[in-house]
């Protein structure tokens, strides 16, 4: 039985409660491991091992609650030894309450061995192991052993000179292992506290107690003692000291890149201070200036045009809104800038002012985006597709060519240096090019003509740009015509925005319900009508009920049009733990288990809720996008219970993930692609996410 046990830096680990049978003897936590090493990802492993002549119940089913707590077991270190990890209890009664604690101690290790002389003289290492399994418990096993040819030597007193057995049994092991095991191997014994001749070729770094936070930093300084790039996950794929040797010596093999020195990098001799008294009351010139003034604009200009037209007849029905652009001035490229400086607070003011107004209008149509960026600067050719979610910045140093197609990406000539400096160069794409979803183009990238970057790549992956990728495009998706669009769904559009609103309308009529009098000097009658003191607590109403009522009329209208929608046309098919969201995602044709914990930010791009099946017990991360239409058609994704889907995890249409399957951060989840039960993917590689083993 399982159950959890605190770690002070990991917080939480797996304990094991085993129950052996009478007759046999007791497993270890070593052997426990080698048990599952094919079977469980090696956090799953347990790290404490309490044995029970029975495995505490109620009711007939196991309780696990609070059981590390109720066996009195202390935090476990990063310096606790495997030996001190196991334990014997005596199982409670069933149905004894949670507060009982429960005896244990710690199980007798004793160091002394019995040794005995008959032993055959080809006896092998392996052979004592087997036949120690089967007389002694698990923990009792020595670590390793290691046979010395001729009397073993003694000191003065007629015991064993332990330190010169140590020397016979080094000479014995530097004899036949390379200079890279060698030194493989002291890191080994470094990283997991044993002794150098307790390491050999085949040890097994899991097997002989390593976990995943220790195997981090022993990649960290094998990366440091021989000067190579090795893969974060480099141990997990090869876990004993000979296959991480062929790894090391592979990689000193590779002819090595020319390294930057750190006076050839960009960056700024002077700095300035970003805690300047001038800087801070600078930054706050976005918030108490910009967007106030731009409220301001907007009353003035609602007020003004009221006034204009409070004498048509038409005039119940007259509404104001004004448009603001501001135009950033000439970027220079090329150079470097120390931030907070000048220029860093002229292009941060810069951007600033473009957030607070906003695209407006132009952001509601694709050519109206290619307008607003060529409007600030940007070079843009024709028939170019932009994401309306696109990242784009410093707007005269990007340049695209004709027939591109920029997904929801960041393409921003910004970049940080040494020194706390800021560096602009050009990004430069050619035509005929596509980027993909969440990808990232870098400053200084010059994109050649007809290159397709995947989703959740960068500029750094070229070697990964396939024409494959250029279905994978959400503008890939067939369009309505625009006859549609004007007739069908830019009027479904229209009506779900005014039934979102219609809270807020009806919460306005008090305001209006007495009219003011026609008089000569209007604007001071329509200033004082508006500010009278009853109808102040009237706007309080109308901004709290369209932020209250407004998102749920939102969502009761986009149902009301889903239902129709499938009514109409039917439902779309495969072809060429917060209850209320999984409700909501159900009502819009969902299918969702029980238990599934969704994220505070939502899951983006999914085209059609039809397609989407989840299994009880699923954890969701932030910012994940799921797609399920692209450019080559439609196809479900589905998620097996009790799976985990990390940060930022992108997932194409026909994706599978198994039960119990974890997902981290970064992934990129290809086409089609089938991810089995109990598996560990993570980040993303050749177009598709990386296995842990």
């Amino acid at each position: 039985m399982a159950f959890s046990t605190s770690h002070d830096v990991l917080q939480e680990v797996v304990g094991a409660v085993t129950v052996t049978p009478a007759g046999c003897k007791r497993p270890d936590l070593r052997q426990i491991h080698e048990a599952l090493k094919d079977r469980l990802d090696q956090p799953k492993w347990p790290t404490i091992l309490v044995y029970m002549d029975n495995v505490p119940k109620t009711h007939n089913k196991l309780r696990r609650i609070q059981l590390s707590r109720r066996l009195g077991l202390e935090t476990l270190t990063d310096d606790t030894l495997p030996s001190d990890c196991h334990y014997e209890a005596i199982c409670p009664q069933p149905e004894t309450p949670l507060d009982i604690l429960i005896d244990q101690r710690r199980c007798a290790v004793q160091p002394e061995a019995v040794l005995f002389s008959d032993i055959p003289s080809q006896l092998l290492p392996h052979e004592i192991f087997r036949r120690l399994r089967i007389l002694v418990d698990g923990y009792l096993v020595p670590s390793s052993i290691r046979i010395v040819d001729g009397p073993a030597p003694v000191n003065s007193g007629d015991t064993i000179d332990e330190a010169a057995v140590d020397a016979i049994i080094r000479s014995q092991a530097l004899s036949s292992i390379s200079p890279t095991e060698q030194r493989v191997c002291g890191l080994f014994a470094d990283a997991l506290r044993l002794t150098l001749g307790d390491v050999t070729p085949t040890t097994d770094f899991f097997l002989a107690g390593g976990d995943s936070l220790t195997a981090g930093r022993l990649v960290s300084r094998i990366r440091q003692e021989f000067s190579v790039r090795l893969a974060s996950d480099v141990l997990f794929r090869h876990s004993t000291v000979s296959e991480v040797s062929i790894v090391v010596e592979e990689a000193m093999a590779r002819p090595k890149a020319e390294e930057k020195k750190s006076e050839d990098l960009p960056g700024c001799l002077e700095t300035y201070s970003s805690t300047n008294p001038a800087i801070l009351l600078l930054n706050l010139i976005p918030l108490g200036v910009f967007s106030p003034t731009l409220q301001t604009l907007r009353w003035s200009m609602f007020v003004y045009i009221l006034i204009q037209t409070f004498r048509w007849r038409i005039r119940d029905s007259v509404i104001g809104r004004l448009f603001l652009i501001l135009l950033s001035g000439v970027v220079d490229t090329g150079l470097v800038y120390p931030m907070w400086g000048p220029y860093h607070s002229r292009w941060w003011l810069t951007q600033k002012v473009l957030q607070v107004c906003g695209k407006g209008i132009f952001g509601h149509f694709g050519f109206t985006r290619v307008l607003y960026y060529r409007a600030l600067g940007a070079r843009i050719g024709r028939n170019v597709r932009i994401h309306p979610q696109a990242s784009l910045g410093e707007y005269d140093l990007i340049e695209i060519g004709d027939n591109v197609v920029l997904d929801d990406c960041s393409c921003r000539p910004f970049s940080a240096e040494r020194n706390t400096s800021m560096l602009l160069q050009p990004i430069r794409i050619g035509a005929d090019c596509t980027v993909g979803l969440k990808a990232v183009i870098a400053s200084d990238t010059d994109l050649p003509q007809g290159t397709c970057l995947g989703p959740n790549t960068s500029s750094w992956e070229m070697e990964d740009a396939q024409e494959s990728n250029r279905e994978l495009a959400s503008a890939q998706i067939p369009q309505p015509h625009w006859i549609w669009y004007v007739l069908v769904v830019g009027l479904l559009s229209l009506l779900v925005s005014f039934v979102s609103r219609l809270p807020a309308i009806v919460a306005f009529f008090p305001v209006v319900m007495k009219y003011r009098q026609v008089e000569n000097d209007m604007l001071r009658q329509q200033v004082l009508w508006f500010v009278s003191p009853s109808r102040i607590g009237y706007y309080a109403l109308v901004i709290l009920t369209g932020a209250v009522v407004g998102p749920f009329a939102w969502f009761l209208a986009v149902y009301l049009v889903k239902r129709g929608l499938d009514l109409a046309c039917g439902r779309p098919r495969p072809g060429t733990h917060y209850e209320l969201v999984s409700i909501a995602v159900r009502m819009l044709g969902g299918r969702v288990g029980k238990r599934v914990y969704w994220p505070g930010t939502g899951i983006a791009m999914v085209q059609d809720y039809d397609l989407l099946e989840i299994g009880n017990d699923v954890v969701f991360g932030s910012r994940s996008t799921f797609v399920t239409s692209d450019g080559v058609g439609r196809d479900r994704i589905v998620i097996g219970d009790g799976a985990f889907v990390g940060d930022h995890v992108v997932a194409l249409p026909g994706v599978m993930v198994g039960k119990r399957t974890t997902i981290g951060s970064g992934a990129l989840l290809r086409r089609n692609g089938s991810y089995p039960d109990n598996t560990t993917w993570t980040g993303s590689k050749h177009g598709d996410v990386i296995q842990f083993p």
